[in-house]
């Protein structure tokens, strides 16, 4: 889980990116602060077992980069004005897309119905994330249609809680508990619940 600065820092350097990638993604990193660290993703692989740790563990890093994308984006709008370093986090926004597209492109063929759900999120910046769940869904072939919406609807509500200050984000959290209340997700609730304590 990339729970700090240091953990993001050295999986960079260990992952596949160029260098010049790696500097652009390293550099990026001090606006990283506030960003979704844990891989939330992981927390729902209950409702999805029968998928190999393979094919967890790269959607598992789908949801990384897509955080860490959206995060880099909307943080751009309002705390630094400053040009340059706005073009350095949309250059490390490109590189996590791309690098969750060529994830995504190892785990479906091109005529699987997962990318017709892949380019519907593209509409909307914050459901860009979400691809990762509709990732779960179509490589567990769909077996999982109710936990799957169920887990759409509350990582929305995660979302905006995450970027949300005051008591709309506790109301967002609990929305979310609600949604998940049924699905085997103790890990996921625990977490919630100490979100709603902040």
């Amino acid at each position: 889980m990339w729970n700090n600065n240091q953990t993001r820092i050295q999986e960079i350097k260990n992952a596949p990116f160029s260098w010049k990638d790696r500097d652009i993604l390293t550099g990026a990193e001090k606006y990283m602060e506030g960003a979704i660290d844990l891989c939330l993703v992981k927390m729902t692989i209950p409702c999805f077992r029968e998928l190999t740790p393979d094919k967890q563990e790269k959607i598992s890093l789908v949801w990384k980069y897509a955080t860490a994308a959206y995060h880099l984006k909307k943080d751009q709008s309002t705390i630094h004005p400053d040009v340059i370093v706005q073009q350095l986090k949309n250059n490390a926004a490109r590189i996590y897309e791309l690098e969750c597209q060529r994830i995504l492109g190892s785990l479906f063929f091109l005529e699987n119905d997962f990318w017709k759900a892949f380019y519907k999120r593209q509409e909307v910046e914050a459901d860009k994330i979400l691809v990762a769940l509709d990732a779960l869904h179509y490589a567990s072939t769909g077996r999982h249609a109710i936990a799957y919406q169920l887990l759409i609807q509350a990582f929305r509500k995660i979302i905006k809680g995450h970027y949300t200050k005051g008591k709309n984000r506790n109301t967002h959290f609990k929305n979310a508990k609600r949604l998940l209340v049924d699905l085997p997700l103790s890990l996921l609730q625990t977490w919630l619940s100490q979100q709603l304590i902040k």
